[in-house]
């Protein structure tokens, strides 16, 4: 039950970097609120190695480090498959249904170098969490993946539905969107046995969305260098689905080596 813990240190801090940014401008509150996600970054990190007497190093994989090769080609692939969900999307409704917004972005280029750098630490505090910590908690109850699937993802999407795109899209078809992302961030580590491909692909893809391929009324503000004109999230349920799959497969194929295929509970109890 340590999570509720770290859920709610990081439900406090940020609660208390929403009340202090108050009407700051929009780089500062950028920066603050990607910071807020360190307690969920650290939390986890600190319980493991304190509390169960575990290294912190074996929530990312068995090795206690990250191997960047595997984060970097996480994130090539992840990109190449948004470029090209954008590509079929405008072949599909036609150029016009993106914009480019040069104006806006070069007047925020402050928050855009913010997104760059501190993301990566939301993102990557978002995945030692829950398919870090969560997942290997969950992961001793029970080794069938797809119920590991699905409650993470669950858990995935609960904090989420305070975003914006809850009202853009609608809460259905949101919520089915972050349980696809949970859904695919999660069989990535029960696959590798690490948090590096789903690092690697969370991570690009925040990036992304909030600095060059962007869409109105989401939790990322519309500063991107390119704006689709609407959020169509049927269509990108549709589109990650299938990026999904084949981020899957390229990733993992020719995985053999039977350490690197250890479910959470075959992986928590290795470093217990």
């Amino acid at each position: 039950m340590y999570y509720i813990l770290i859920v709610f240190t990081w439900m406090v801090i940020t609660a208390v970097i929403v009340v202090a940014v108050g009407s700051s401008a929009t780089s500062v509150q950028a920066a603050l609120t990607l910071l807020g996600f360190l307690p969920m970054l650290v939390m986890p990190l600190v319980v493991t190695r304190v509390l169960h007497g575990r290294p912190a190093g074996t929530l990312v994989r068995p090795a206690q480090r990250l191997n960047w090769g595997r984060i970097g080609r996480a994130m090539l692939v992840w990109a190449g498959l948004m470029i090209a969900a954008v590509i079929a999307e405008m072949l599909w409704k036609g150029l016009s249904s993106y914009r480019l917004n040069v104006d806006n972005f070069l007047s925020n280029l402050a928050t855009i170098f913010i997104y760059v750098f501190l993301i990566p630490i939301q993102a990557t505090a978002e995945e030692v969490f829950f398919r870090g910590y969560l997942l290997e908690a969950t992961g001793r109850l029970t080794r069938n993946w797809v119920v590991l699937g699905i409650i993470n993802s669950l858990f995935f999407t609960l904090p989420h539905l305070s975003n914006p795109e809850v009202e853009t899209a609608g809460i259905v078809l949101a919520g089915l969107n972050w349980l696809a992302s949970g859904m695919f961030y999660t069989l990535l580590t029960l696959r590798s046995g690490s948090l590096d491909y789903a690092i690697g692909a969370h991570v690009i893809n925040n990036v992304l969305s909030a600095t060059l391929i962007g869409y109105p009324g989401g939790a990322l503000g519309e500063i991107a260098l390119v704006m689709a004109k609407e959020l169509d999230a049927a269509f990108g349920l549709v589109t990650f689905v299938m990026a999904s799959v084949i981020a899957y497969v390229a990733l993992t194929r020719g995985t053999t080596d039977a350490s690197t295929q250890l479910t959470a509970a075959q992986r928590a109890e290795a470093a217990s």
